[in-house]
């Protein structure tokens, strides 16, 4: 199942046992997610290979943390780091790698999001197995005017998606995946960490304008 998703839990304890957020596999030896998710994440653990937020798999440790050289918290943008892992992760059917995209998301393609975030913004515990929801690509400036009548500030490196179902991503799914699966190819990252259920739409900060600086540390 992972395969197709691509998600991974981030933890922040010694021994990983409380699920902060999510990550990406882009290769043996590193994770995308975003800088929001690793700020206070020195000791981060990470854990592949399973969709049981109990049970969490092959566990990796830490090794470098690269943030974006211009993150900015407040105002929302260049939310991405990327996470090197201490050895190689076993790449396998249920943790392998997703494809950086060749072109930029465009307006009503659709795509899914995942992660065990927390399934309503009141929510007394993050959910239990892996959520998927599939959302579609709006308009930015309409995104932005959304956000705006909630005092939210949007990057210009950021990309809105929604659900007309009800769908969002919540609080611990910050640096999931937004991508499609046929072919595999990740189109962004969760961004924002509030919730965006009830039809608010989803922050994601846009991977293809990250590219190249994720190219030129990993060298993928």
């Amino acid at each position: 199942m992972l395969k197709e998703l691509h998600s991974l839990q981030m933890a922040v304890k010694p021994m990983l046992t409380e699920h902060e957020c999510g990550g990406v596999i882009i290769s043996e030896n590193w994770v995308l997610t975003t800088a929001t998710c690793m700020k206070s994440n020195t000791y981060a653990r990470i854990a592949t290979s399973t969709i049981d937020i109990s049970n969490p798999g092959i566990i990796y440790k830490s090794d470098i943390v690269e943030f974006h050289p211009d993150f900015d918290q407040f105002a929302h943008s260049n939310d991405i780091a990327l996470v090197k892992t201490k050895f190689k992760m076993n790449l396998s059917q249920f943790a392998s790698p997703i494809s950086l995209p060749d072109e930029p998301p465009a307006l009503n393609q659709t795509g899914e999001i995942a992660g065990w975030g927390l399934e309503h913004y009141e929510g007394p515990s993050f959910s239990s197995k892996l959520r998927t929801t599939g959302l579609t690509i709006m308009d930015r400036e309409e995104c932005r005017s959304i956000f705006a009548q909630e005092n939210v500030q949007l990057g210009e490196d950021q990309f809105c998606a929604r659900s007309y179902t009800g769908g969002a991503a919540c609080r611990g799914d910050e640096g999931g995946s937004f991508g499609r699966r046929n072919p595999n190819v990740l189109w962004g990252l969760i961004s924002t960490n509030f919730c965006t259920l009830d039809n608010f739409p989803t922050a994601i900060t846009d991977i293809y304008i990250h590219r190249e600086w994720i190219r030129n540390i990993t060298g993928i």
